[in-house]
């Protein structure tokens, strides 16, 4: 076989210029194992990224298929006949990524690599799990491999020491200089996304996340490939880089958020519960019946929600208050009184206010009513991820899985 672009070539990489991005990183992982979520929750954040990974690997192989079709095959169901071969692909994908995870992650036994290694994930990934010991033999490519093994073993960049962040930088590189040299043909890209995986797991970053950078870089085709051009024209891949870390801190962030985001609404249905607890109907169905009033409304709506709309929030609320408009009324007015709810020009929000403090974010200034006894203007503060009346798309969706169905 011959092989395209097979000379390997050290690049110039600058590192220092992307050591605040790095910071960054690092921060956010942190974060990102330290908040604690809902098994359910996490679970749903953990498939939705597993998904939009797998349709970003296959894409930029080439390969297109739906995110609906590809959560049909991992709840293991089968999808159209015609597409026999997608499910195939998508379910080796998902078999070899963990089996790597298995191996680094829970067996704690992280490869050296080598070029055997490369050629055995290469023969995984193109061949399956049932040939992974056919060999693959090439003076020119062992030759490649050596020196790009030998160039890995000496770090990214001269005069940087190894830290905690340079399998990261190693994850990226390798997608690059496999997708760029193509050592093993056109197929190199399904074996730099393994490779790139196993620096990832080896710089403890979640499996999950490992999936953010193939759906940055298929959100992003036109940048990517632009990037790519100036790699192979310039032998510098410092542009490369700085791009590569910025999405994947870019999507860490945004993963933080998400967690965040429900992390509050547990605090809030957490307060809501707290608050009802203290009146004079404590424990009784009518503290039961506005609890469940009061966390159906969305934290996550724009322009309030009108008495109608309340009445018919999900089928619980309308059964709840079905010809009793009165009591819904009531519950309303006692909602206001304790502070849940605020009213503003005949709309309802629920307080989210109460629980953001001074918390560090965006400023937001709401003429709000009390019961309609008093006005009183709040200039607050709020975090971006849980801004009052800001949260969007995603995130609704998200929360939306944990709100009461009824």
């Amino acid at each position: 076989m011959n092989y395209p672009n097979s000379i390997f070539k050290k690049v110039h990489i600058d590192i220092q210029k992307n050591e605040y991005v790095l910071g960054k990183i690092v921060a956010f992982l942190s974060d990102l194992t330290n908040i604690p979520a809902l098994p359910g929750f996490r679970s749903a954040m953990s498939s939705k990224q597993i998904a939009s990974g797998i349709q970003a690997i296959l894409a930029l192989q080439g390969n297109v298929i739906s995110i609906e079709n590809i959560e049909q095959i991992l709840d293991g169901k089968s999808i159209p006949q015609g597409r026999k071969f997608q499910e195939e692909e998508v379910r080796k994908i998902v078999s070899i990524r963990e089996r790597i995870f298995r191996e680094i992650v829970i067996e704690n036994k992280p490869p050296f690599i080598t070029p055997e290694y490369i050629k055995k994930l290469h023969l995984l990934a193109t061949l399956g799990e049932e040939n992974s010991n056919v060999k693959n033999n090439s003076e020119e490519l062992d030759e490649w491999l050596n020196k790009f093994c030998e160039f890995l073993e000496k770090g990214t960049s001269e005069n940087r020491p190894e830290s905690k962040t340079t399998d990261l930088v190693k994850a990226i590189l390798v997608q690059v200089y496999f997708d760029w040299m193509q050592p093993f043909g056109p197929d190199s890209i399904k074996t730099s996304h393994l490779l790139g995986l196993v620096f990832m797991l080896k710089a403890g970053i979640p499996y999950s996340a490992t999936y953010i950078l193939p759906v940055f870089y298929n959100e992003t085709k036109t940048e990517h490939v632009n990037r790519m051009e100036l790699v192979t024209k310039q032998e510098d891949m410092s542009t490369f880089l700085e791009y590569a870390l910025l999405g994947f801190s870019d999507g860490l962030e945004s993963t933080i958020r998400a967690s965040l985001a429900q992390q509050f609404l547990i605090t809030w249905h957490y307060f809501v519960n707290a608050e009802l607890s203290n009146g004079e109907n404590a424990g009784t169905k009518v503290t039961d019946r506005r609890a469940g009033l009061m966390k159906a409304i969305p934290l996550t709506i724009d322009n309030g929600l009108s008495f109608e709309q309340i009445l018919v929030l999900n089928p619980g609320i309308a059964r709840a208050y079905a010809k009793r408009t009165k009591t819904a009324r009531r519950d309303l007015a006692a909602l206001l009184e304790l502070g849940l709810l605020v009213k503003r020009k005949r709309k309802y929000y629920p307080n989210v206010i109460s629980l953001m403090g001074e918390m560090a974010g965006n400023t937001t200034l709401l003429k709000i009513e009390f019961s309609g006894k008093k006005e009183v203007q709040y200039s607050h503060t709020v975090m971006p991820v849980v801004s009052s009346l800001e949260l969007k798309s995603e995130l609704l969706k998200l929360l939306g899985k944990l709100e009461p169905e009824e």
